[in-house]
C-alpha cells in the first residue's frame, strides 16, 4: 500500500511539473507577444521577435502534448491499481470462504 501511495505521489508530482512548465511557457509567450506589439512591423527586431514567438508557441504545444501523454499514463496506472486492488480483494474473499469450509 505504501508503494501504491508513493506511486500516486510521483504521478501527481510529474503532472504538477508538466503543468508548471506549461504555465511558465504560456507566460513567456504572452510577454514576447506584448513586446512584439511595441515594435514596427517592418523592422528586423519585429521579425526576430516573431520567430521567437513562433518557437515559444511550438514549445507550448509540445508541453501541452507532454501533459496529455503523462495524464493518459497516470490514468492507465490508476486503472491498473484499481484492477489489482479488486483482484486482491476477490482473492481475500476466496481465502475467507476456503477457511470457512
Amino acid at each position: 500500500m505504501g508503494d501504491e501511495q508513493g506511486g500516486r505521489r510521483a504521478v501527481r508530482r510529474v503532472l504538477r511539473t508538466d503543468s508548471d512548465r506549461l504555465l511558465d511557457a504560456v507566460e513567456e509567450l504572452r510577454a514576447l507577444e506584448r513586446e512584439k506589439r511595441q515594435l514596427d512591423v517592418s523592422s528586423k527586431p519585429f521579425h526576430d521577435l516573431a520567430e521567437r514567438v513562433e518557437a515559444k508557441a511550438r514549445e507550448v504545444f509540445r508541453l501541452a502534448g507532454q501533459e496529455t501523454d503523462d495524464g493518459g499514463r497516470a490514468e492507465l496506472l490508476a486503472e491498473t491499481d484499481l484492477a489489482a486492488a479488486s483482484t486482491l480483494d476477490a482473492a481475500d474473499g476466496d481465502e475467507g470462504e476456503r477457511q470457512a469450509d
